[in-house]
């Protein structure tokens, strides 16, 4: 009798054994690795309807942009945050509208570089411009292009599968002559792992809130934008690499743009975009 009983404590120790060693091993900690002295190009594409109300007139203006990112590293910490310079490669945007369609290259924006230092979390310590634009689009269109660089952030501590963590992030940027003030609130899920575009991936799932408030001028009257929105996505990411392979995402947001000055108005506004991220071969990437 002793000696079954020992083997079956024996038999649940190797059993608790195996699932904690099982359970370890679906543990990750989730981590850029940029390389030092790397470019790394991103094929990015922005879907986009917006539905205006002017004067009791509904107008729905609908945007598509294809661009291309390149990230190239230009030193990396000890402690792993690297210093980044961001650009685009290109950028077209065509925008059909009941005024007009237009197609444009903004080729004012094209290799138009700024230098940021991006922690292996994914926290951006700074942001600097370092070549300055000749002009800007309406509203500020060419500002907020120029900041389609965007980085998520990790949890600081090994996730498991199913495992959750939360990130704030706020961002400031240049726009009608303002300032527009960007928050996103994101809770992220590892749901499970994926072959994908020839890369082993962690898959994310992000869902949560954005807010975006400002002030600037247009016409020589003043601008003031708010508004609140909704934000979800996937996210296919490489964890040995540390580099995000693809990413989609889907952005709902309700806007508020009340003018002053030679008219007053206020125009509300809804706009539902989807954006599209995928890591171009290593091949294309260099510098």
């Amino acid at each position: 009798m002793n000696r079954s009983r020992s083997r079956w404590c024996a038999l649940v120790m190797v059993l608790c054994v195996g699932a904690v060693g099982s359970f370890s091993q679906s543990m990750v900690q989730l981590k850029y690795g940029f390389e030092k002295g790397k470019a790394y190009r991103y094929a990015d594409l922005v879907i986009s309807t917006m539905v205006q109300e002017m004067m009791g007139q509904e107008m729905k203006i609908y945007t598509t942009a294809r661009m291309v990112s390149r990230v190239v590293v230009e030193d990396k910490r000890d402690d792993g945050a690297c210093v980044l310079i961001t650009s685009m490669d290109s950028l077209v945007v065509t925008t059909k509208s009941p005024r007009r369609d237009t197609t444009m290259v903004m080729d004012d924006l094209i290799g138009k570089r700024s230098r940021v230092v991006l922690s292996q979390l994914g926290a951006v310590e700074s942001r600097e411009v370092m070549d300055s634009l000749t002009s800007v689009g309406g509203m500020g269109r060419s500002s907020a292009f120029r900041e389609a660089v965007r980085f998520h952030q990790f949890s600081k501590t090994p996730v498991a599968i199913g495992g959750k963590w939360k990130s704030m992030v706020a961002d400031t940027n240049d726009a009608m002559g303002g300032k527009m003030v960007s928050t996103s609130t994101l809770e992220y899920t590892i749901t499970g792992r994926e072959q994908h575009m020839g890369h082993d991936c962690v898959k994310l799932a992000y869902a949560g809130e954005s807010a975006i408030e400002g002030k600037g001028s247009m016409m020589g009257m003043d601008v003031f934008m708010e508004g609140k929105g909704k934000l979800r996505g996937t996210i296919y990411f490489d964890d040995t690499a540390g580099l995000v392979v693809k990413e989609e995402g889907q952005n709902d947001t309700d806007m508020t743009a009340a003018i002053t000055g030679q008219q007053n108005m206020t125009i509300p506004m809804t706009q539902s975009a989807k954006v599209t991220r995928t890591l171009m071969p290593v091949a294309g990437a260099l510098k």
